[in-house]
């Protein structure tokens, strides 16, 4: 995990904190459930928000009350995070080379992770599938895109 987030923090420049950016490799697989038709469109960009506001409050339910950060702050940096995921190098939405090459990194980290959490690959499962239904259900890419993701994880 630590190897990864400083070969993310300095290809994206973020400024997630570590716990934060952990919790972006936990819900890694969301985002690739929403960029799963190969493109980020409008709706999809507002799946992004979401995503990030969930991750934010994530976070900050997890942080005592003097580590809490403000989470608008920490929605901003989730969100910026997600956008540097799904962008390439020309800013392209509609080009997710950057996510594609991120995702083999973030899949095999998460592997490892959950390995130690025996109610983790569930849990993630359930939160990739309520946001593939959040859209007019679970569509054929999205379906198969879980199931690819969960048998790597």
């Amino acid at each position: 995990m630590k190897r990864l987030y400083a070969k993310y923090k300095e290809a994206s420049g973020t400024t997630l904190s570590q716990d934060e950016f952990e919790n972006l490799v936990i819900f890694f697989p969301t985002l690739l459930i929403v960029a799963s038709d190969g493109e980020i469109d409008d709706e999809e960009k507002l799946y992004l928000e979401y995503l990030a506001r969930f991750m934010s409050k994530s976070t900050y339910q997890a942080q005592n009350k003097t580590q809490k950060r403000d989470r608008k702050t920490s929605q901003q940096r989730y969100l910026d995070a997600l956008e540097f995921l799904t962008k390439s190098k020309n800013g392209n939405t509609n080009d997710l080379s950057n996510l594609a090459k991120w995702e083999p990194l973030f899949v095999d980290v998460l592997k490892q992770h959950i390995k130690n959490d025996p109610n983790g690959k569930a849990q993630i499962e359930e939160i990739m599938r309520l946001f593939a239904d959040a859209s007019d259900g679970i569509s054929d890419d999205e379906e198969n895109k879980i199931q690819e993701i969960l048998s790597k994880i």
